[in-house]
Parts: structure tokens; sequence; C-alpha cells
């Protein structure tokens, strides 16, 4: 017995368990008069109406003619954080850079002395209400990073609150010690807890299988992110990194040369270290609100990344420093700013971004077998998400099979 047989004007997604890269991101499959069974929370079957309802048993539930997509995967966030830093946008106004602000004690270091300083349930209760208003806007899946603690226990803190998070919701925690440096300890020192302390802790306590760095002039270096990196997949961790936000620092060939499952922002990397990640199998992770909210004019070149044979992921890189909870606004820039084509987005946007975080085999795809995480887009056609953009123009969420309701405790 099915439990559920969803009807809806059209249904796309991307199909398979693994990133896609170069022409294989544009082939989705496009169904009119659509028809998806779920049973227990997974889909197991997708088509034309007519045909599943002929195969499968079950209460109908119409859509309309709604657009569906598979929901939303966010893979890249630093949505847990206390306070806000409204007044660094006068400084960028007025011509101060991220990393001037940073180096002033601003940026980061501002948002680590109020995260210290929070509870545990106040984070919590912030992350989740950040978490709800990504979820209306689409997103089913979300990564979560460490990173505002920059000692043990703040970053133990903040990944107990990522998995805390993730019984109720499809999230991924990912550790990132190595945001900056704490401005009680030097650079070798703090590279060393690290190594010595940080990550074997992280592990043993297994909050979290996936160690991030940021690699950047005025952060950590790559003789840093070389030791770094090396003693996490040592541990066993799956490494990503921040590449090239806003300079070319050479991360891009470390990160093929360890095999990185992904890295994010490459504003700035040359279209030649695009080859090495591709043979690498590296993903790239695009984040072009970032640049918006950074006063800056370099946008990741994706169409050259997917010519060069790479996989492309599209998050929010939600932070004080970027607060963006919508990723249609990210996928919107990545299609008129980035070089993706509406096809492209989508499979950035769900399969891509779901591959990045370790969750391919079971969401970014409508298909038997996965999660029946999916959008109802208040559109007739796919190609309209990219053109309107005004209002949120999500109807509905459903994550399981089962309409998302949104509180600020909770998932269900």
């Amino acid at each position: 017995m099915t439990d559920t047989i969803f009807r809806c004007g059209q249904l796309v997604t991307s199909k398979g368990h693994t990133a896609l890269s170069g022409d294989a991101m544009s082939e989705i499959m496009v169904v009119d008069g659509a028809g998806m069974a779920v049973r227990n929370g997974r889909i197991v079957g997708v088509g034309r109406f007519s045909d599943i309802d002929s195969r499968f048993n079950g209460r109908i539930i119409d859509l309309g003619d709604a657009v569906v997509t598979p929901g939303l995967v966010d893979p890249h966030t630093h949505c847990i954080f206390s306070g806000s830093r409204e007044s660094e946008l006068g400084m960028k106004l007025s011509g101060k850079s991220y990393m001037d602000i940073l180096a002033a004690g601003g940026g980061i270091l501002s948002t680590v002395r109020k995260t210290r300083n929070a509870s545990s349930e106040s984070l919590k209760a912030d992350a989740v209400s950040r978490i709800n208003s990504m979820m209306a806007g689409g997103v089913t899946s979300v990564e979560l990073k460490s990173g505002y603690g920059l000692n043990l226990e703040g970053e133990l803190k903040m990944l107990r609150i990522a998995c805390d998070i993730a019984h109720g919701m499809m999230a991924v925690p990912t550790y990132l010690g190595a945001h900056a440096f704490p401005p009680e300890k030097g650079r070798k020192e703090y590279v060393r807890e690290i190594v010595k302390e940080q990550l074997p802790e992280v592990k043993r306590l297994s909050l979290s299988s996936y160690c991030d760095i940021f690699i950047e002039k005025g952060a950590f270096n790559i003789r840093e992110a070389r030791s770094i990196l090396c003693a996490a997949k040592e541990l066993g961790f799956r490494i990503t990194a921040h590449i090239d936000e806003f300079s070319n620092t050479g991360g891009a060939v470390l990160a093929a040369e360890l095999a990185a499952v992904s890295v994010s922002h490459l504003a700035f990397t040359p279209r030649s270290d695009f080859a090495l990640l591709a043979e690498a199998g590296t993903i790239g992770i695009i984040l072009p609100s970032t640049p918006l909210f950074s006063m800056g004019n370099r946008y990741p070149d994706a169409g050259s990344m997917i010519s060069e044979g790479m996989a492309v992921a599209v998050g929010t890189d939600l932070s004080p420093n970027s607060w963006n909870e919508s990723l249609m606004l990210s996928c919107l820039l990545s299609v008129y700013r980035c070089g993706l084509k509406q096809e492209e987005a989508i499979t950035a946007a769900t399969l891509n971004s779901a591959c990045a975080i370790g969750l391919g085999g079971i969401a970014g795809s409508l298909e038997p077998g996965k999660r029946a995480d999916f959008v109802c887009f208040d559109f007739d056609d796919y190609r309209k998400i990219f053109y309107r953009y005004a209002a949120n123009q999500v109807k509905s969420v459903y994550s399981g099979g089962r309409e998302a309701v949104l509180n600020t405790t909770s998932f269900s």
C-alpha cells in the first residue's frame, strides 16, 4: 500500500547518486502532468500521473499546476552564531575590505566573542530560526559549520548544536576550527592545537566527518593548510576548503592534490586550476551572494568550471558577513552573474549540493529509493523560477513526504 500519490503540473529533477559535471549538469528530466508515489517517506515511483496512478494505490494529494523540484540543498552555511555585524556595512561602504575589518578585530573575531559568550540554548534557537527561514524558501538539507569558537570548548559547543539540529532535519555538521586565528594564541600554537587537540576530539566524539579551512591572505596559508588537512585526512575526515575568495592563494592546487570533496568560493581561482579540480573529482561550491555582500565585483566563473569538467554546486554562505537566508537568491545570481544555465542551476542547488555534503545517495533528486524531499513552486514552467524573482514563490515544502511545519524549536 503506497502512502501517498502526489500530482503536479510539472516535475523537474536531475538523476543519479553522484555529482554531475560538464554537459550532464544540463540533462534534467522534465515531466508534464507528473505524478510521484511515496511510501514511508521514500519515493517509489516517478512519471506521468496516469502511469503512477495505475501502478500504485493510495491517497492522492493534488498540488495543482505547481512546478515540483527536489528539495534544495545548501552545502555551505555558517548558520550557528550569536549577534550581528550591521555596523560593518558602513565600513564596507567607506571602502574597508573584509580582510581590513578582520585585521582590526572585527569580522569573524567579533562574532567569535559573541558566540563564545552565548549559551547553547540561545545559539540553537537562533540557528533554528534561520533554518526555518531557509526551509520556507525551499531548503530541505543544510550544511552547518562551526568556526566561531576558535578553541576546543567553543568548537565542540557549536558542533553539538549542529548535531542536535540534525535530529530534526537533514543537516550535516562541518568542523571549521581553522576559520581564523584567535587573538589569545599565536599562529603556530593554534595550528598545533587544531592538529593535536581539536581534530582528535571531534573525531572521538563523532561530531563531524568533514574538516574545513579558510585559506586566504590574513587567514591560513598553504603550509598551515597542508598541515591541518593532512592531519584531518589521517584521522578519516573528508576535507573541504574556502579558497580564493579575495585572491588567488594556490588553495585549488592543494585541494586537488589532497582530493578534497569540495572547495568553496573560487572567485579568484584561475581557469587552469579548474581542470586540476575536475580531475580530482572535487566539487566547486559557488557562493555568489558573498561578493554581493562584500561589495566585490568578482564572481566565480561557474561557466568555465563546467567547461573544464567540474561539478558545480551553489550555496548561500549564510553568515554575519553575508546574511543570506535565500538559496534562491544565490541561484538567481548563479545564473545572472556566474554563467550557469537554468538547468545547471537546478542541478547545482540539488543533486550536486547533496553530493558535496555526502547526501547524494538519499537526497538531491526525485527518483525511487530517495527521500521524498521536494519543493512546490507557484509556477507552471520551471524556466520561470529564475525569470521571476519577487516574493517567495515557494507554495509548500515536503520533507520525507510530509509537508514541513515550521516553528522556532523543531521540525516535523
